[in-house]
């Protein structure tokens, strides 16, 4: 965390509103995504340690202690948004739900721009996700899968940036919660 945050004002940029054009223009040109500024994805960062204060709730549906960290990048994998610091517990809409992007998307956002997410995300007026299935829904609507497949590729970036950022920043590997196996 102290190397993340000592490098924040460094490789965490605010877009303004005529970056975020540009950055909507290159989107555009690229992928056919009209006034999208962003790709959004959540990611884990693995624990060393189970927390000694509500250390349950670092426990990831993978089993293994880990905080969650939200990060929104650009389509030249600039990070544009990062949050970090929710239990690993917390699913990644409840963090975007809280977020300052959502709370505020004046602050984030002008007229009709929006950030693309995977299907972890509830559609609004400021992010589009991909396509998921409901219920017993065995697949979806040929419409659905086609959207979905245009968005797989511009929404590749933030997948990148993650690995990237992940490969920068390298942690321990986490440590299992309790009652699991290591599974091969």
């Amino acid at each position: 965390m102290d190397a993340v945050l000592s490098l924040f004002s460094d490789t965490v940029f605010r877009p303004d509103a005529d970056e975020r054009v540009e950055i909507s223009n290159r989107v555009r040109a690229a992928y056919h995504s009209s006034k999208c500024v962003g790709f959004i994805d959540g990611t884990h960062l693995g624990l060393a340690f189970k927390p000694e204060l509500e250390g349950e709730e670092y426990c990831t549906r993978k089993q293994c202690y880990a905080i969650s960290a939200t990060l929104v990048c650009d389509d030249n994998k600039k990070v544009c948004y990062l949050n970090v610091g929710w239990p690993g517990s917390v699913h990644d809409q409840r963090v975007y739900q809280n977020s300052v992007l959502n709370r505020n998307p004046g602050d984030y956002f002008s007229d009709l721009e929006y950030s693309l997410g995977g299907s972890a995300y509830t559609s609004s007026p400021t992010m589009v996700p991909a396509y998921k299935k409901f219920g017993g829904q065995v697949t979806l609507a040929h419409g659905q899968i086609f959207f979905n497949d245009l968005l797989s590729r511009p929404r590749s970036m933030i997948e990148h940036t993650i690995g990237i950022w992940k490969g920068r920043f390298q942690l321990q590997r986490s440590r299992r919660c309790p009652g699991t196996h290591n599974r091969i």
